[in-house]
Order: C-alpha cells, then structure tokens, then sequence
C-alpha cells in the first residue's frame, strides 16, 4: 500500500489526534531512553566520493566515534564503498541522495539515464555545481527519477540502506523534492534525515536557503518517522588543532535529545589535494574521529551513541500501528 505523503488538513489532525499518547514521548524516549539522555549520531558524509573519503570512513567507523555514513551513487568510488557495505552489513550505512556535482574538475553525472533527466545536467553535461540550478532546471519528476535510480543501483550492488540523507540539502530545495524523498523513504521502510520542526531547525533551514513543510514533517511524525532534535552540520575551524577543540566543545555541549553532528572525513593524498579545498578540514575530522580522546570525552560526557538503524526502529512500529 503507498502512503501519501501530503495529508489533507483534516486526515493530518486526525492522525495526530489518534496519534497523540505516543507523540506525548520523544522519538529518544521512545526508543527507551530517558528524557535527559543524550543520545548522539556521529555521521560521515560523502562516502563514495573518492578513495580518499572511503578509506576515512572505515576506518573512523571502526574507530568507534562515529555510528553512521553515507554513500554518494553517482561518484566515481560508489562501487568500492559499495563492496565494503556489502562485506560489513553491520555497519549503520545510508544513501547520501546526490544531485550537484560541486567541484571544479572532479565531476559526475546522473544514474538515471541522461535522456530520462535532461534538467539535471549542466552544459557539460554534468550534475549542476549547485542546488539553486538544480531547483531552477530539474522537474520534479526528473529530481524523482534520479533519485529511484540510485536507491536502486545500490539495492543492486548489495547495499542495505539504513536511511537516506541529501547532499548539499537538495532535497528540501523544492516542495515536490521533499515529497518524493519522504516517499520513497517510506516505501523503503528506512528513515529520511529530517530535522524536528523546532524554531531553530526551520530557521536553520531558511538561512541554506531551503524548505521546511512543517506540515508534512507533523504528519510524517505522527506515522512514526524519527526526526532529529538538534543536527549540527559541521564546525569552525581550518586545521586539526581548532577542529578538534571544536568538536570536543560541541559534544561538551550537547542538549538531551537526539542529536546528528555531521562530518566529512578524508585521508589527506594527493587524490583529495586535487580534487577539492577542504582537503585539510577533511583530513582533520578524520584524524579527529579517530582519537581515543574522542570516544573517551563522549564516554565522560554520559552520551549515548545510536544509529539510524535503530532509529528505523520506531517508523517500522510507527507504519504498524
């Protein structure tokens, strides 16, 4: 059965008015936890990027630190982060939904068939550098389109996705955009990193420039999709020094609730160097995560580290009801 995604008004307050015991507890509650836990997912982006981004992630994965990652389909190392996937299925790794293709000379194109996402290719014949081209020249079913198609190029090469995330905040660009991620993480029956609709989250939102349907997100709440309380999306700082300092303050400071602080690990190489310059901020956070330190002062903290695979948890008791 497909779920609608965009309730009219009153089948949206009636599930949240029959939904309404359960909501009464936090999505950490709801998983167990006591309402002044903190609970923490550490989460590497731009796995699949390049070699360099694939070796960061496992090995910060099995640092300890970090709980969660996500893979880019369309980029040149998909297939050896794939394989890793598939020989650690333990490892709590989602689909990190990619539509631009931001660097100046490492790019790549659209899954789908080109002649199915004309919209989704710039001039040469690449994924657009950045999300506003991408909202100005991508249908909505094209945007839907290239999404399915990575979704199933990586069911395909053996990944079990645990959710779906969005590079560089695509998928909220566009109200049709938003619909069709929810969906299909619906039909999927894995999360869609979603911030909680909180003042802070909606305006952190506006400030990238993007769509918060606060609607939509009570609704997807109410049929048991977990949304984040706070999402940190990366930290200040251009060397290791300051990063680190940065990092161990943000988790210092850390609210009850669910938490994601986002990261984007890559082993300094000549590879990373040429393709991009944040070479060294990347390299910082992976050597940052990698840390006994690191682990530690979250031990210290009283933090409790969790995945999406568990977070999946409660939309699976959520769609059951």
């Amino acid at each position: 059965m497909r779920h609608s995604i965009l309730y009219p008004l009153c089948c949206a307050i009636a599930l949240l008015a029959l939904s309404c015991q359960a909501q009464a507890a936090s999505f950490a509650e709801r998983l167990g936890y006591a309402p002044t836990d903190k609970l923490l997912i550490i989460h590497a982006d731009d796995l699949g990027m390049c070699h360099s981004a694939n070796l960061a992630g496992e090995r910060v994965l099995a640092a300890g630190a970090v709980t969660s990652g996500s893979i880019m389909v369309p980029c040149p190392a998909f297939d050896e982060m794939a394989a890793y996937a598939v020989k650690h299925p333990q490892a709590d790794l989602g689909l990190h939904l990619t539509f631009t293709s931001e660097w100046k000379t490492y790019r790549w194109g659209p899954v789908a068939p080109r002649d199915k996402v004309p919209g989704l290719l710039d001039p040469a014949g690449f994924l657009w550098h950045e999300v506003e081209q991408v909202a100005a020249h991508a249908s909505p079913a094209e945007f839907e389109a290239e999404l399915r198609a990575q979704v199933a190029k990586a069911r395909a090469a053996g990944v079990k996705p645990t959710h779906l995330d969005t590079h560089m905040g695509t998928c909220f660009a566009r109200p049709e955009y938003i619909k069709a991620y929810c969906q299909v993480a619906l039909e999927e029956h894995i999360p869609a990193m979603i911030p909680g609709p909180t003042e802070a989250n909606v305006a952190m939102a506006r400030e990238m420039g993007l769509q918060y349907p606060r609607a939509t997100v009570e609704a997807l709440m109410a049929q048991g999709m977990p949304t984040l309380d706070t999402l940190i999306r990366g930290v200040e700082g251009d060397d290791l020094p300051s990063r680190r300092q940065a990092y161990h303050q943000a988790i210092r400071n850390l609210k009850p609730g669910i938490t994601q602080i986002i990261i984007h690990p890559a082993v300094m190489s000549d590879e990373l160097r040429s393709i991009t310059g944040t070479a060294v901020q990347r390299d910082a956070d992976y050597q940052v995560m990698c840390e006994p330190e690191t682990l530690a002062l979250i031990k210290a903290e009283g933090i409790k580290l969790v995945t999406w695979r568990e977070l999946g948890k409660l939309l699976r008791k959520g769609e059951a009801q």
